[in-house]
């Protein structure tokens, strides 16, 4: 690789980075999942609607997916680590809603993999889509921990939808006021 090469890969890295820790850019697609055009997206990404652990409030996410473990089942990765917001959250409170498709807040439950899984399902993704890999891989490279062997640190989350239509506890305030962690305290107006 010459010094020019190796300057563009890590200038369009950082490039994708930086774009990924812009919430205006990343939340762009979420107009086209509130109007119900999630589905021109193919499934390739998935709208998910959690609960914020410490507001008790729905929040939303875009993410993509990056496999179909078995037909119910979006596997999604936390591109950004530990540091995600929706990932604490869903960490949280599992009980979350998916747009993705032709779904429409169809209720699902997420579970964070084991971290030899996560890192055996991104290494699984790429071999099977180099090219995105190429572009994905050094991004997660920047928030990889300097101990972690492979991607073992890089979360990976399967959100399952759930047979029947309803989820274990709904996504909104009432689940929260549930799992509200101690000695937080609530806001006045708050439930």
């Amino acid at each position: 690789m010459t010094r020019a090469t190796a300057w563009a890969a890590g200038t369009r890295t950082a490039i994708i980075d930086r774009v990924l820790r812009t919430p205006m850019l990343v939340r762009a697609p979420l107009p086209l999942f509130r109007s119900g055009l999630g589905w021109v997206l193919a499934g390739r990404f998935l709208r998910l609607t959690h609960t914020g652990r410490r507001s008790g409030l729905p929040r939303e996410a875009v993410l993509e997916v990056i496999g179909r473990p078995d037909p119910p089942t979006y596997r999604v990765v936390a591109g950004l680590g530990r540091q995600a917001q929706w990932l604490r959250n869903v960490e949280r409170c599992p009980d979350v809603l998916l747009d993705v498709g032709w779904h429409r807040a169809a209720p699902a439950v997420a579970r964070v993999l084991a971290p030899r899984d996560g890192a055996a399902a991104l290494s699984a993704y790429a071999a099977a889509h180099p090219a995105a890999w190429g572009v994905l891989g050094p991004v997660l490279d920047r928030h990889v921990a300097p101990g972690d062997v492979g991607y073992s640190g890089i979360p990976v989350v399967d959100l399952t939808l759930v047979e029947g239509g309803r989820a274990p506890g709904p996504v909104g305030r009432s689940r929260v006021a549930r799992t509200r962690s101690p000695g937080v305290e609530e806001r006045p107006g708050q439930r």
